[in-house]
């Protein structure tokens, strides 16, 4: 009875450690790299006139609104908005696509 114990143990001891190695030796996966411009948007974004983008800036804001907020150690206050916000929609100014160019698909028959 010992020994199918022992034998047990051994088993269940050695697997832990394969586990563990093997977790820290794996390899990364393979990202292909993105066709990023140097507006920081993708290529689908872009086409002959420019980008596409459209973003919220902020131009005008009221009174912050405070929440109590109390963690193990101290009571403080959050800014969790204000009264109002007023934004503006501007576009991206990225006049062409800069990034890498992406590798043509091909049509193998």
């Amino acid at each position: 009875m010992i020994e199918l114990l022992i034998g047990g143990g051994l088993v269940l001891g050695t697997q832990a450690v394969g586990t563990v190695l093997r977790r820290s030796k794996r390899p990364k996966r393979y990202r292909p790299p993105a066709p990023i411009c140097g507006c920081a948007h993708n290529y689908a974004l872009h086409d002959e006139t420019g980008c596409h983008v459209v973003s919220r800036v902020l131009i005008e804001c009221g009174e912050p609104v405070l929440v109590d907020f109390k963690d193990e150690f101290e009571k403080t206050q959050k800014v969790v908005g204000h009264a109002f916000e007023k934004y503006e929609k501007v576009g991206c100014p990225c006049k062409r696509y800069t990034g890498p160019e992406p590798i043509p698909q091909m049509y193998a028959p």
